[in-house]
């Protein structure tokens, strides 16, 4: 807490690469050299593992500070119904497509011309600007023209992938805590369980409980069977370990796989991310708006989103 209060500007979880002269150095180097081995297990390492899908050892320390800064005596709100509520609440506002692909996004004398394929067609929309709210490998094959602009970030910038196992039971847990975060030396390959009924109880009937395991991108490396089936077994067996009262109880379990789940905030990253918000022009007719500008998360895609949207406002 010490270092975090020293850091100069203050930390920002919504513009973490502020922080950038400090991003020398991975989580577990930091407190290897300033806290000790103890303290890195149980509590470095867990809250990393659940902010990054990965572990310390692959985290920039400044990852750390951000995880410090935004979950630290903070208190979690969610949307009732859901957080399907705020997408539908702005798609209901807009002209939505699903369903088509776009092909390119290139500037014009008078913007930008996008370019898609619905219903077996090819369409073009000329407009003022376009903002691109996509992953970053996305970004670069949409719209060539941004790589001077992305390049070099995209080639510093890993994604860490997922899997997610939902297990559902008949009967409620115990417990009434959200979430329960596992360090490495805890469990190899789950770093996060969130307790999904006590988070929001609308997601499972009264009495029941639905558990998900966070199987985390290192953890999954290592594994030589990752296939459903052994997965599934692996999070019941932690579940049903934690949880008794839920032995014998399971009546749900389905599986989520994310490929590129969220950026990896390794060592040097926020220091690239720095170097790439400098090269951007706010009066670029497109403009970039997406999880690798800061810890990924609802609030910092808001805040980036609207950085874009103010750019295209102004330009006009």
């Amino acid at each position: 807490m010490w270092d975090l209060f020293a850091l100069k500007p203050r930390m920002n979880v919504l513009d973490v690469s502020a922080s950038h002269a400090e991003d020398t150095e991975s989580a577990l180097e930091y407190c290897t050299r300033r806290l000790n081995q103890e303290i890195y297990e149980v509590l470095v390492d867990p809250l990393l593992r659940a902010y990054t899908l990965n572990r310390g050892a692959q985290i920039s320390k400044v990852e750390w500070f951000s995880a410090l800064a935004n979950l630290a005596g903070q208190t979690f709100i969610g949307l009732r119904g859901g957080n399907q509520r705020l997408p539908k609440a702005v798609a209901a506002r807009l002209n939505v497509h699903t369903g088509a692909q776009v092909n390119d996004i290139m500037r014009t004398n008078q913007g930008v011309a996008v370019t898609y394929s619905e219903g077996g067609a090819r369409h073009q929309i000329q407009a003022d600007a376009c903002v691109v709210a996509t992953r970053l490998p996305e970004a670069l094959a949409l719209a060539p023209g941004i790589a001077s602009t992305a390049a070099p970030l995209a080639a510093a910038l890993t994604y860490n992938r997922a899997a997610l196992v939902h297990l559902g039971y008949s009967v409620a847990t115990k417990s009434k805590a959200i979430g329960v975060l596992l360090s490495t030396a805890e469990h190899a390959q789950i770093g996060l369980i969130w307790l999904e009924h006590n988070k929001d109880p609308g997601t499972a009937p009264a009495g029941h409980s639905l558990l998900t395991c966070y199987f985390e991108a290192t953890g999954l490396a290592e594994m030589s069977d990752t296939g459903d089936a052994n997965l599934i077994a692996i999070a019941s067996a932690l579940i049903e370990r934690l949880f008794p009262e839920l032995r014998g109880q399971q009546d749900l379990a389905e599986i989520s796989r994310w490929a590129m789940a969220i950026p990896n905030p390794a060592t040097g990253v926020y220091k690239a991310i720095h170097a790439m918000k400098q090269r951007i022009d706010p009066a670029d007719p497109i403009q970039l708006a997406g999880d690798y500008f800061t810890c990924t998360g609802q609030n910092s895609a808001i805040h980036w989103g609207r950085m874009a949207a103010e750019n295209v406002l102004t330009r006009k």
